[in-house]
């Protein structure tokens, strides 16, 4: 099955989750999803500059070409002669070759002059191409399927298509790419075996073709050296794999899991490659990063149905095209993270390579046992609370009132209970005057914490949340627990739906959040709609409010802001694996981290990688996170 056809049977719709409430974000994306309208699909995008990539693909009759300028799609241009393009390629800043087909299954090749395509040129003894790469100023190849069922390439040598080469030994090429001015790899499928093939093109003349055993289609490829390309594709039991060709040899498939197929690739550095595809369990594209020639795990794109094709136009950032519900779309990649970034709990644990000591700032992670773990460089606490074998801690917070250098709070029992921890150096904090307690009950589920002012004196203070959405006032001294706000929105008796509970930093404001994922305001918070929201699934997991609104966190890891908040991506996050459990504003700001159930950490957002001390291998037992100074 080529590459064409097998767009054309993906089902148009988005899984249950999809769109901007969705759970599934990519590893490595920044931007939201630019729909263009007037498409069906793109399939290939390339980059001329650091802002100037163009896309093709398809509208409902027509191939299509569009211009997408610092990330955001422009004008849709229907191009008469053709019914899909699938390729592109730039032989200099101003000149791109487009290449696709038309309505009668023929080969069709595009120049494209500073945005504005030219003449379609039907080629003769072709089907279809699927890619086209330039070696040259002057010189490119595109490559697809020929009538005699073979894989065929085709030189175009100034915008002009030569004849059509078919190679032995191939029914189909998907992709290609070139390592030098005069070597490009192709990928496609054998004629016998029904696994991938790679093919060397030398001066636009194909050689031999090359079995790749554990593949079953190449469709994407991308060079980042002179000497090393990647090879992108499926296998016969519908995985996504990669394949690095050194020197034209290609080495093993190497398999990615959560992935149907890769489509595309892309490499902005001479160690880093994206590749874009496909999940037909999630019904979604897919990211993934290859470090050194070494492929990490995949990460599904909320809001698309597929990602076809990708271009860098830095070393920092790339374009991937695809769909969404019926319509073309393009979505900002940025790179740079760690392999597989966060892709088994616990991942994004450790500071980047050659990162040395952690940077200023950390914080605490909390066990179900009542251990209190610190990360980055917050000091180890001592705790009073603590119940070996009996998971019946909740969570934790940090006293608000605490002077610079301090480091103190208290741990939330599943009863209500509220147990002092304090750093060496800081006084330890006094067994807080409490308003609800179940004992034998287990319907705490969170708790705020702020600093009031009563005659001018601090007071460490803030609400405990039972599980019906109950607020229930505590305070460091019974003199004031009547001083304490705590007027909540959403109250749902008999029902343990609320989860967690925000304050906004500075006040004691914040948030309640439902296990939907339903945000509701307490003591006088602005409201906020959910971009995150799932009626009757208890999914949502984590709730972290800013000055500007905030983020939630699903199960399964996606990043969903509310209010004002930018959209940040996750670089943990595991699709139909219920093990994330809480999320909290990195200190100083900047991002975000997550908790994985293993006890891991994942920034996203700018937040610097930390080292964890808690960390549990396959035991989801970690259960709370904040972050301090």
């Amino acid at each position: 099955m080529t590459a064409r056809i097998r767009w054309l049977t993906i089902p148009i719709f988005v899984a249950a989750l999809a769109g901007a409430g969705s759970l599934g974000v990519a590893v490595e994306a920044s931007t939201a999803n630019q729909p263009v309208s007037g498409t069906v699909k793109l399939e290939g995008v390339v980059c001329l500059s650091a802002t100037t990539c163009e896309g093709v693909g398809e509208s409902s009759s027509q191939g299509v070409v569009v211009t997408i300028t610092s990330g955001i799609p422009g004008t849709v241009q229907a191009i008469s002669g053709t019914s899909d393009l699938i390729g592109v390629a730039c032989s200099s800043a101003t000149v791109c070759e487009a290449v696709g087909l038309n309505s009668l299954d023929q080969g069709v090749v595009v120049t494209i002059t500073s945005g504005t395509p030219g003449i379609v040129q039907v080629v003769s003894g072709t089907s279809w191409f699927s890619a086209v790469a330039c070696p040259s100023s002057t010189t490119c190849d595109a490559v697809g399927y020929a009538p005699s069922n073979q894989g065929v390439v085709v030189p175009i040598t100034n915008g002009t298509a030569g004849s059509a080469l078919p190679v032995p030994g191939t029914s189909d090429f998907d992709g290609v790419a070139c390592s030098s001015a005069t070597t490009c790899e192709a990928g496609g499928i054998s004629s016998s075996t029904n696994q991938g093939v790679v093919v060397t093109i030398t001066s636009g003349t194909p050689g031999s073709a090359q079995v790749v055993s554990g593949t079953n289609d190449l469709i994407g490829v991308a060079c980042s050296t002179a000497t090393t390309c990647e090879a992108v594709g499926s296998n016969s039991t519908n995985q996504g794999v990669v394949v690095t060709i050194t020197s034209g040899t290609a080495g093993s498939a190497q398999l990615v899991s959560g992935t149907t197929w890769f489509s595309g690739v892309a490499c902005p550095s001479a160690s880093t490659c994206e590749a874009v595809g496909y999940s037909s369990f999630d019904q979604v594209g897919v990211v993934a990063a290859i470090t050194n020639g070494t492929a990490g795990n995949s990460q599904v794109f909320s809001g698309t149905t597929f990602l076809s094709g990708v271009a860098c136009p830095g070393a920092d950032a790339c374009v991937a095209v695809g769909a969404d519900a019926g319509e073309g779309v393009v979505v900002t990649i940025t790179t740079g993270l760690p392999p597989g970034g966060g892709s088994s709990p616990g991942g994004g644990s450790s500071p980047p390579p050659g990162g040395g000591s952690s940077p200023s700032g950390g914080g605490y992670t909390l066990d179900g046992f009542g251990g209190v773990h610190p990360f980055g460089d917050s000091p180890p606490v001592t705790i009073t609370g603590y119940w070996p074998g009996w998971d019946i801690a909740r969570a934790l917070v940090l006293d608000a009132c605490d002077s610079p250098g301090q480091v103190s709070g208290w741990v939330l029992d599943g009863f209500g209970g509220l147990h002092p921890f304090a750093a060496a150096g800081t006084p330890m904090p006094a067994v807080p005057d409490i308003t609800g307690y179940w004992p034998g009950w287990n319907i705490a589920n969170d708790v705020a914490s702020f600093c009031i002012s009563v005659n001018g004196v601090l007071h460490a203070a803030g609400c405990v949340l039972d599980g019906f959405g109950g607020l229930h006032a505590w305070a460091d001294s019974s003199a004031v627990i009547g001083d304490v706000p705590c007027t909540g929105t959403g109250y749902w008796p008999n029902w343990d739906i609320a989860t967690k509970i925000t304050v906004i930093p500075g006040t004691d404001e914040g948030y309640v959040m439902d296990g939907f994922g339903g945000i509701h305001p307490f003591n006088g918070a602005p409201y906020y709609a959910p971009t995150g929201y799932w009626p009757g699934w208890t999914i949502a997991r984590g709730i972290v409010a800013t000055a500007t609104g905030g983020y939630t966190v699903d199960g399964f890891g996606g990043i969903h802001p509310f209010g004002t908040t930018p959209v940040i991506t996750a670089t943990g996050y595991w699709p139909n694996w219920d093990i994330v459990r809480g999320i909290a504003a990195a200190y100083g700001g900047t991002g975000v981290d997550t908790l994985d159930g293993f006890g891991g950490l994942h920034p996203a957002g700018g937040a610097p990688y930390v080292a964890a001390s808690g960390y549990w291998p396959n035991w989801d037992i970690a259960v709370d996170v904040v972050t301090a100074p």
